[in-house]
């Protein structure tokens, strides 16, 4: 996957000189390791400096200031690139909201912040109030 991300952001020509890049990702375990990792650890080879927004669940918390500032280090005529990945896992049976981590047989809850809000929004037919 990082792979074919790069060679996107090749072809629409964004590169170390024109663009800032930040990542949103999750910082739980699993997703660093086992997904995003390659991602992310792509984009800091090929841009160089990348900022990192994500908290649980991929959130930025950053705020409004927080982003305009990160917007503000944009070289001129320049361009803005966001990889934002939230996640949840998903077993084989298709149970969702649980992982098996490397190296561990049990089943772990995984981003408990996205899990809660998935049934949240499940369980109220998807009327978030």
């Amino acid at each position: 996957m990082a792979d074919s991300l790069s060679d996107l952001l090749d072809n629409m020509g964004l590169e170390a000189e024109n663009t800032v890049v930040a990542t949103s990702v999750c910082s739980e375990e699993a997703v660093r390791k086992e997904f995003a990792g390659d991602i992310t650890n792509m984009l800091e080879k090929k841009f160089g400096r990348v900022y990192k927004f994500g908290g649980l669940g991929g959130y930025p918390f950053i705020g409004k200031e927080g982003f305009n500032d990160f917007v503000g280090k944009r070289p001129d005529n320049g361009n803005v690139f966001v990889f934002f990945a939230p996640h949840i896992g998903v077993q084989n049976d298709g149970t969702i909201g649980s992982v098996v981590l490397q190296g561990q047989k049990k089943v772990t809850d995984d981003c408990l912040p996205v899990v809660t809000a998935f049934n949240y929004l499940k369980n109220t037919g998807g009327n978030a109030t």
